[in-house]
């Protein structure tokens, strides 16, 4: 969202992007790198690699640099955490003791980040246009925000046509749910998010709104703040459902007698379900990476589904997402590892939207013990650049595009041992996957 004026800092346009990933070569002996950046922590720099040397931009301050080498393969990467970040760089390709040598240039590969660019035999100059990016995952009577959603007035409309149900897991005192009048054009308060939910804030109470299309949350004064806002229309399905706040280190106790129980959780990057106990019917429990209401929909998929009583008892399963709802109930021995990317939400109908993440970038490996070992991916919108790279043993079972992914492997002798590697880094904001390992010992 650059616009590069001293009196309208702060002022960014429009754009639908968030990330930068651009590669490119040059056959030159120099590079001159200039840029005008304003951004203001070290989490959200710019990442420059030239040759084998690697710069993190970042601050308020102008940054120039000048590179010698007889050929340049440079990258640069960026994402976007904070609302009024911005920067132009500008490489000076071939530029020497005043005067310029013959270039070539090969841009190699560029990702879908929008941008301007000019190109000429002595000079690439790259503008990346941006402003804030959505974070809010649309369901089909329900919404989920985040900190991203809330713009540059630091505000966000979300529906409520029927009468809706508010939860949050923020307990900020500058973060509020506001209406605005059309005939004064003003915003009223309605509550502030530290109000919500009542005196237990690890089960908070929903807030009831009654029917309205001019409702916001808005940000008065929070740097950087972090949430999420989880919003049900009242002819939603399951209603009633619980809804629980991880708040600090140690976690919470999923007790109840419900079928469903939602969990929001912005503070931490995962949330880990483990111990799980009770009987369960076959196939069950499952985990959803949505609120209570998308549950019932056949266009969501769980990212984790029990193959077996044992199963559900032993294993742990991380879930990367600020929302997260468990259907509790199998039978059978077996075990499961699940590996899924932050982000992934599940449901058909919200391809392409993705909840905000920090998480780019996965490198895993580990040997499992079994006789058998049963592999389920679900994948949407993962480019053949950002493939994601399975491999059991010497197996390759590499995958992208928008489809899925079931293989059996099965040992007839010892040593009983699969060695499983994952490797995956983001080059898209679209891309979401979810792998589930089910393993027979």
């Amino acid at each position: 969202g650059y616009v590069g004026c001293s009196y309208n800092r702060g002022q960014l346009y429009s754009s639908s992007s968030q990330t930068v990933l651009d590669t490119f070569s040059a056959n030159v002996k120099s590079i001159d790198i200039t840029a005008d950046l304003s951004i203001p922590t070290k989490s959200e720099a710019v990442a420059i690699t030239v040759n084998n040397e690697k710069i993190d931009l970042y601050g308020v301050d102008p940054f120039k640099k000048h590179f010698e080498a007889v050929k340049f393969d440079v990258t640069i990467s960026w994402i976007r955490n904070t609302a009024d970040s911005y920067f132009a760089i500008q490489f000076d390709l071939g530029v020497d003791n005043g005067g310029r040598e013959t270039t070539t240039f090969k841009n190699v590969m560029t990702s879908t980040a929008s941008s301007s660019t000019i190109e000429t035999k002595q000079c690439f100059f790259k503008v990346p246009v941006f402003s804030v990016v959505e974070a809010r995952v649309t369901f089909q009577l329900s919404e989920v925000l985040q900190e991203n959603d809330l713009g540059l007035e630091n505000r966000a409309p979300f529906k409520c046509e029927n009468g809706c149900n508010a939860y949050t897991d923020s307990q900020s005192n500058n973060m509020y749910i506001t209406e605005y009048n059309d005939q004064t054009g003003l915003y009223s308060i309605v509550v502030n998010f530290s109000n919500m939910g009542g005196a237990n804030k690890k089960m908070p109470e929903p807030y009831n709104l009654k029917a309205g299309n001019n409702y916001f949350i808005e940000n008065q004064g929070d740097f950087n703040p972090t949430f999420v806002f989880y919003v049900v229309d009242d002819h939603a399905e399951n209603v009633n459902t619980p809804v629980m706040v991880i708040d600090d280190d140690w976690g919470i106790d999923g007790n109840g007698e419900g079928r469903l129980l939602t969990i929001l959780s912005s503070k931490y990057d995962s949330v880990r379900y483990n111990q799980f106990d009770g009987g369960f019917k076959k196939d069950y429990p499952r985990i959803y990476s949505t609120g209570f209401d998308a549950v019932a929909e056949q266009d969501c998929k769980p990212l984790y589904q029990s193959r077996s009583q044992e199963s559900a008892y032993l294993a742990a399963i991380t879930v990367f997402s600020p929302i997260s709802t468990v259907d509790y109930g199998d039978e059978g021995k077996h075990n499961v590892h699940v590996k899924w990317n932050k982000g992934y939400v599940g449901c058909s109908y919200t391809s392409g939207q993705s909840y905000s993440s920090s998480t780019t970038k996965l490198d895993d490996a580990f040997i499992i013990s079994a006789n058998s070992l049963d592999i389920n991916a679900v994948y949407d919108k993962v480019t053949q650049d950002e493939t994601v790279h399975l491999q059991v043993d010497e197996i390759p079972l590499d995958f992208f595009g928008t489809d899925t992914l079931t293989r059996q492997l099965k040992f007839e002798e010892a040593p009983f041992q699969f060695a499983i590697a994952i490797q995956w880094d983001r080059k898209t904001t679209a891309a979401s996957w979810a792998v589930q390992l089910d393993f027979v010992t």
